[in-house]
């Protein structure tokens, strides 16, 4: 994966290595840049699709007042592990996107649905719903020449922040502490579309005592984890996710749906930890425990029993505290610990 980084002061190009990727400066940089509206925005869409983003406000206009709206079929249909769906038709139409105008993009119009906002798919391109396979958004806007290759980058920031930003084609360094490390993504993930990486490990750090208790993992190896915006907890299996929440207490709230630990571990400055090759995301409690929603026995707990055969997903719990690059051309995904509440910016176009 290749980068150019805007330069505010010289349009000159030049080239050097960090971190194994060649960089080079361009005064302006081609990427599309969105920026999340966290009032508008619920994770809660543990769909079919490996990654989706939010279209709170987006509305697709009637389609018989567009002039640019071509019906192709009545084949759309997709389900959601929330127990949601979406049924109707194919189209095509003009999607407009941060400024990018993509002519004939096809769509899926929501007739039959009991979702509340629209979902715009950015993962792989074989997962779509449709049977005959499409370019998503990130395709097209290569195809369109907006961007140079299809990869994207996401920031969450944090559970109290208002925004967050995708950015594709590109990265912000200004939204991440150390290096980014770039991984291939894993065979499993990619045989079946998913954007999945091996995790090698998970420990936890007292914010008391600073001591560290690393769970015991079943394999060597790691395992494949699927890096999911549209997921919101953490899903764990139970040789994982036991030995955590006997650390933390944690009771399942059947008011809740979900796990619940004490509401003052929010306060806590405990991490549990994810390991990667030469990188540990910590994720503070803070980001853990969620104050909002308060169950009968405590507050509800990021992490999750995952169900017998699923896959480890890394949601929203975790992805907050990263800063996640998903280089579907390359079949790679970048992760760093995230910067909560930057304001710097420090944009790199993706090239290769």
């Amino acid at each position: 994966m290749k980068l150019l980084p805007i330069l505010a002061l010289s349009s000159s190009i030049f080239s050097i290595c960090v971190n194994a990727l060649q960089l080079m400066a361009r005064e302006n940089p081609a990427v599309i840049r969105i920026g999340i509206e966290r009032a508008n925005y619920s994770p809660v869409d543990r769909r079919r699709d490996p990654l989706a983003l939010p279209l709170a406000n987006w509305e697709v206009d009637d389609t018989e007042l567009s002039s640019t709206y071509r019906y192709l079929n009545s084949l759309f249909y997709i389900s959601y592990f929330d127990q949601t769906s979406s049924g109707g038709d194919y189209g095509t139409d003009v999607f407009h996107i941060a400024g990018a105008d993509l002519a004939n993009q096809q769509i899926g119009v929501g007739i039959d649905t009991n979702k509340s906002r629209g979902l715009l798919g950015i993962g792989f391109s074989q997962d779509e719903a449709a049977d005959t396979k499409y370019p998503n958004v990130p395709q097209s806007l290569v195809d369109h020449g907006y961007i140079h290759t299809n990869a994207y980058s996401v920031w969450l920031n944090d559970l109290q922040a208002s925004t967050g930003e995708i950015l594709f084609g590109g990265i912000n360094r200004g939204k991440f502490s150390g290096e980014l490390q770039l991984y291939d993504m894993s065979d499993a993930g990619i045989m079946i579309g998913k954007l999945m990486v091996n995790l090698t490990g998970i420990g936890i750090t007292s914010g008391t005592s600073g001591e560290q208790t690393n769970i015991p993992f079943p394999t060597g190896f790691g395992i494949p984890a699927l890096m999911d915006t549209g997921t919101t907890l953490v899903y764990l299996g139970d040789a994982l996710f036991n030995p955590i929440a006997t650390y933390f207490n944690a009771q399942y709230d059947s008011e809740l749906e979900a796990y619940s630990v004490s509401c003052a571990f929010a306060q806590d400055s405990t991490t549990v930890d994810f390991f990667f090759p030469s990188l540990t995301i910590s994720v503070p409690m803070s980001e853990i425990v969620d104050t909002v929603n308060e169950g009968a026995t405590g507050c509800r707990f990021g992490l999750h029993l995952a169900g017998k055969g699923k896959p480890l997903i890394l949601g929203d719990v975790f992805l907050r505290s990263a800063y996640v690059v998903y280089d579907l051309k390359n079949l790679q995904i970048g992760l760093a610990q995230s910067s909560f509440g930057s304001t710097v910016d420090d944009i790199v176009e993706i090239v290769d």
